[in-house]
This record gives structure tokens, sequence and C-alpha cells, in this order.
């Protein structure tokens, strides 16, 4: 968990004996590590150790990732003395999945969640290793290399553990400019006039025009973490940075790289995070370099003719990004990228689309797909299925080898 945000419940270890729910001003209440530790400092107690929690009748402590419980007060956190230590196993490709293997309790027993499991954990993501720059391989800890030369541990399973440190820096002592902003930045931030009722605000403290500094009342200066950057991206959204980079090491430094981003918070899984995690992969699927021409030339494939010319193709791309088309004074789409309305108008309306010559052009006009000749012939001679038959059998049989395609192959 992370001791900065409000995800377990209070504890204080007072005489050896835990605390639990030690003081809470409502039910299900849950603060940060800090706050708990200066309560329970504060009235002479100290935190508690995991290893000295008990279970007792009615609740047991989850100092470890217990998440399946019928009873939702048995799957409470409570901060203990223990440091938060990230692991990860790498697997002998590079593939690494994040690991939690708690302190042993015979007192509680282990229930991790199956996807952070030391010993079961199956959800393996891809990392940006750095290459060798002679052989461009990838250079991770495996056991070839003895776990990175003795910065990782070898499993019973012969991948390599590793613990993770993340370091979070500021990046920009200047207000730089929009190209280095969107370039350099990956941490998103609220609207600094989100904070106004906060114990820390925000105020504008310098703008270029194209860039606007905001910076917290409690750092006053640029080249700090907490500032935030108004830009607009290149999809014409107005959107906040955080002027800071987060890293990660494995081990030691030598396997470093930008931290990963993460929706899903695994102390605390939330419907929102999934729904928010999913968009965003849409939205970077969308936003790739290479969707709007091929979405363009599909749909001119399928409403305009079967074999564009790059030019045609390129002016509906256009649209694409653009979210807008104008034909005879008149503007087709809103504005944002990927509008359809202005697409549909830019196939249609297409000089290459609308023009006679074109129809001398043995190469032009447009080609029915395989499959959809086939349905067609069947309907106009008022073809019937016998009930006994299923459709993909007799006729319809390997129609991909026949003619090509079939559906959903």
């Amino acid at each position: 968990a992370d001791p900065r945000l409000e995800e377990a419940s209070r504890i204080c270890c007072m005489g050896g004996i835990g605390q639990y729910s030690y003081k809470f001003e409502y039910h299900g209440e849950l603060l940060n590590y800090e706050t708990n530790e200066a309560q329970c400092l504060a009235d002479g107690g100290s935190m508690c150790d995991p290893l000295i929690l008990r279970a007792f009748t009615y609740r047991m402590a989850s100092t470890r990732t217990k998440y399946n419980s019928l009873d939702p007060d048995t799957n409470l956190f409570f901060w203990t003395s223990d440091p938060c230590e990230q692991q990860v196993k790498v697997r002998s490709d590079g593939l690494i999945a994040f690991v939690h293997k708690p302190k042993y309790n015979a007192e509680v027993y282990d229930d991790t969640v199956p996807y952070v499991d030391y010993d079961f954990a199956s959800t393996f993501i891809k990392l940006p290793w750095q290459k060798d720059p002679v052989t461009h391989n990838e250079i991770f800890p495996t056991i070839d290399n003895a776990c990175g030369d003795g910065v990782c541990t070898l499993t019973h399973d012969d991948m390599c553990l590793c613990g993770v440190t993340t370091t979070e820096n500021p990046v920009f002592a200047t207000v730089p400019s929009r190209e280095d902003a969107l370039a350099t930045l990956k941490i998103g931030a609220h609207d600094p006039a989100l904070f106004s009722d906060a114990s820390v605000t925000y105020s504008l403290l310098e703008s270029t025009g194209e860039v606007d500094a905001y910076v917290a009342s409690d750092a006053a200066t640029i080249f700090a973490t907490s500032t935030i950057f108004k830009v607009t991206n290149e999809f014409g959204e107005t959107i906040y940075l955080k002027n800071m980079e987060s890293g990660i090491s494995l081990g030691t430094a030598s396997y470093g790289m930008r931290n990963p981003p993460s929706f899903i918070n695994l102390v605390a899984m939330t419907e929102r995070d999934f729904d928010y995690e999913v968009d965003a992969f849409l939205t970077d699927l969308i936003r790739y370099e290479s969707t709007a021409p091929h979405v363009s030339k599909r749909l001119t494939q399928v409403f305009g003719t079967s074999n564009p010319s790059p030019s045609y193709v390129s002016r509906v791309t256009q649209a694409f990004r653009s979210g807008s088309f104008t034909k005879g004074g008149i503007l087709f789409g809103d504005g944002n990228y990927g509008n359809l309305a202005a697409v549909a108008a830019a196939i249609t309306l297409d000089p290459e689309f609308m023009s006679v010559v074109g129809d001398e052009d043995p190469i032009a006009g447009q080609v029915r797909e395989p499959l959809l000749k086939v349905m067609a012939f069947l309907r106009s001679m008022e073809f019937k299925r016998r009930p006994n038959v299923k459709f993909r059998h007799g006729l319809f049989q390997d129609m991909h080898f026949k003619i090509g395609q079939m559906v959903f192959q």
C-alpha cells in the first residue's frame, strides 16, 4: 500500500497489544500512514509490528492482502511498522509480475490475492528494458547472468526476485515550451482550480501563452514535483501535467526505467478504476499514429471506392484527425478527433469519388466483398436453409478456402 494514500484503518499498540480501529471517527474510516502514526505517538503508543498482531473472535487484523471474505469487516487493512516493499518476479523472457510476500505469521492465515501471490502470480507484463548497443538484446536480470550478478535473488521456479525502488524528481526549473512539456511530462494532474478549498492551494506563477505554470502554496517555485503545467495537446485538448518524472530501478540503478502507469489500486480495487484503464487503453489505440490512416482507408473502401488513391486516403485521414471537413461553405464535424460526420463527408464529397471521369476508369468503383456477393446471389435465388442443416455446413463449409472469406474468419 502507498503510505501517502488513505487506504488502511487506525491501529495503535499499547503495551504490546494492538488496539484495532483505534479512535476511529466513523465505521470504515481509512487514513494514511502519517495520520495514524501521529495520533498513536501522541497518545504514548507505537505502530504495531505485523508479527505480533493476532486474530480475535470477531475481526481479523488483515496485515496481508486478504480480499474475499464474506464479512466486510474482515477485509480491512491496518497500518503497521513494517516498511512497505514492492517486489517483482522477472521471467526468462523479460516479462515481470508484481508479487507480495508477507512475513510469516502463525496467527493469521496467508490469504494473498492470486495475481500478486509470490508462488502463483500469473499476470506478467512487458517493460521497456534497455538494450545492448551491439547485440540489441534487452538487458534484464535472468538465471543466465546470476540474476543481475546478485542484485536480485533466484526463486524456486527459476525466476529472479527483485526489490523495486521508486524515485520522483522535478523536471523543469522554468516554464518549458509546449513541445518539451508534451514530450517529457507523462504524469497527469488535476485542474489547479479544484484545490481552492484544500490546505494547499495553487496560483498562476507564469505563462508563455502556450504553457501556464501553477505552483503550490507550500512550494512557490516551478522546480517542484507539485508544480502543474496547463497545455494544449496535439488533439486540441487542454490537459494538466505534473512537473515530475517517476522512475523505478530493480535491484540497482543498472536496471532503471520510467515508472509504468498504473490505474488499479491493488489494495482498494474499484470498478471505476477498471473503467478508467479500459478507457485509457482504447484512447491510446484510437490515437495511435497509424490508426487514422488505417480506419480512413477501410471506411473509404466500404463507403467510397475499393481502390482509393493515396491522396484520397490522405484527405479522409486529415478529416479524421481534425474532426472537421468543409465543402461548399458547409462545415461537417465538431472539431473533435475521429468525428465520423467529418469522415463520412470527406469520403462521399471527395472529388475523386464524385468525378464522372472515374466511371471510365477500369480500376475505379467498388467491388463487393466475396461473402456479400454470395449472400446477394442466394437472396436473389430465394435460398432457404433446411432446419436440420446448420449454416456452416454443406454449401457454406470451408468458405474461407472457397472464396477467401467467411464470417468471423
